[in-house]
């Protein structure tokens, strides 16, 4: 009876099996990345006096991280697949949106 159990292997639980709300979390976190920094590079590019489509850009982008960064935390609470893809997603909006508010407190 005992030869038919399976041991337990951390590693090899999950493999090959990824969130899809994970991916969906680090592909708006790269479109959200790409978005933000065509808003900074516009900026810099006008010496700080871009008009308000560099600020309706940027906040296109946020919304991107906002949306990533709820795919990621529901990515987390998904059972049987692996969270390293949500982990990271997550991270890098979290980062963003910090950096973003950064931004809109300090020029205000």
């Amino acid at each position: 009876m005992g030869r038919n159990r399976r041991k337990y292997d951390r590693r090899s639980r999950n493999r090959g099996i990824h969130s899809e709300k994970g991916v969906f979390s680090i592909v708006c976190s790269i479109l959200s990345l790409l978005i933000l920094s065509a808003a900074v590079i516009y900026s810099v590019h006008h010496r700080g006096n871009a008009d308000v489509y560099a600020g309706s850009v940027g906040l296109v982008g946020v919304v991107f991280s906002l949306m990533g960064f709820g795919g990621g935390i529901t990515g987390l609470l998904e059972e049987g697949t692996d969270r390293i893809f949500c982990i990271i997603g997550l991270s890098i909006n979290l980062l963003l949106i910090l950096v973003m508010a950064g931004l809109i407190i300090s020029s205000i």
